[in-house]
Formats: structure tokens, sequence, C-alpha cells
């Protein structure tokens, strides 16, 4: 468990991001990185480690990048909504 109470964010699959894959990372603008949303053509995101990897892919600050649509067996995906004041994340409109 976190320190935030949170349970389950380690071990098993690696987790599939939204973000276009770059080698060098997000672009960084005002201190944050912009949506960066991929086209059809682009690779995603995949962030963490998963049991079947070596011992060097396995630490949760790995990333890699896959094709968009591809299915594997050790990538999934979480549902996550932000915890914020405002009504806009990262330029966009959270609906509440």
């Amino acid at each position: 468990m976190s320190p935030y109470g949170v349970r389950g964010l380690g071990g098993n699959v690696r987790d599939l991001c939204l973000n276009r894959y770059r080698r060098t990372g997000p672009p960084i603008v005002a201190a944050r990185a912009p949506d960066d949303r991929p086209t059809a053509d682009d690779f995603v995101v995949v962030k963490g480690g998963s049991y079947p990897s070596v011992a060097n892919f396995c630490r949760a600050s790995a990333r890699f990048g896959v094709p968009r649509g591809d299915a594997l067996a050790t990538v999934g995906f979480r549902l996550v909504r932000p915890v914020i004041s405002d009504d806009t994340y990262c330029g966009a409109s959270v609906p509440t």
C-alpha cells in the first residue's frame, strides 16, 4: 500500500498510457507535459515492469513504446481520474 492508501500499483503487467511514445520522453511546455495523443501510426507509451521480464526491465520506472492497437499479455491499463480543485487538467476539461 502506498502512503496515500492506494493498493495494487505494482507487479504483473505494464500499464498502457494514452501518450505518444518518444525516445527522448514527452515534450515539456511551461513545466508540464502537454496532451500528446498518438496518431494511428505512432507508438504509445507503456510504463512499469512485468513479472516475465528480465531484471533490468522489471523496475517501476521502465518506459517502452509499443505499436498502437497491439494486444500484449503483459500490458494492461488503469482508469484514473485526477483529483484537482478546478475544472481543467493539462489544458483539457475534466468531467465532473
